[in-house]
Formats: C-alpha cells, structure tokens, sequence
C-alpha cells in the first residue's frame, strides 16, 4: 500500500516546482480538551483554515515576486491520488529566498477535496 508523501502544486494551472517535505493541513474545526475538577473531559472547537507548506526555489527567468499572489486557484496533488481545490488562495507571507530555498506557505477561502 503507498503511502502519501509527495504533493504536486499548480497555481492557476501552472505546477509550481516543490521540495520533498512540505505538508498539507485541512481546514476545520479543531477542538481542544478540557478537563473538568471532576475528571470529566469536554472540549472547546475553533475553525483553522486550510494551509500548504512547501518549499520551492528560483529558475533562471522566473520571479520572486510571482509568489506573492491573492484570488488564484491553486490544486494540490498527493501521490497516492487524493486532489484538492484551494479557490481565492493567497500566500499568507512575502516570498523570501533563504539557502536556496522560498518557503511557501499558502491558505484560501475554501478547499474542496474532489
């Protein structure tokens, strides 16, 4: 049985290259335990947004600043077949180049896994 460990990118159509190690984080509730005086276990919820992490670099010709974007619609890939639509994706921090690598980390207003 394969397990995901690879995820393929495309913003608007175009695949945006990623290094090995990124992560994908869909959106929800996310609830917290609580733990009463009298040993019973509640929990509080609140809503996380839909977050990508990859990492990614510069070719020749390409431009640091095309990863700085808002309202684009940007697929994600596993490889073990699962796809998601990230519609009106943003990135949520300017694009930096560090060790020959640009961190990514991209939300959006709704993910839909089809």
């Amino acid at each position: 049985m394969q397990i995901a460990k690879k995820i393929t990118v495309k913003k608007g159509g175009a695949v945006i290259r990623t290094m090995s190690g990124g992560g994908f984080t869909l959106g929800g509730v996310e609830r917290t335990p609580v733990v009463h005086d009298d040993g019973s276990v509640g929990y509080t919820e609140e809503y996380k947004e839909t977050v990508l992490e990859a990492d990614t670099n510069l070719a020749a010709g390409e431009k640091l600043g095309d990863l700085n974007f808002k309202d684009v619609t940007v697929s994600v890939e596993l490889d073990t077949g699962q796809r998601f639509v990230m519609r009106n994706a943003f990135s949520q921090e300017r694009p930096k180049t560090q060790d020959g690598k640009i961190p990514l980390k991209i939300s959006c207003e709704t993910c839909e896994e089809i």
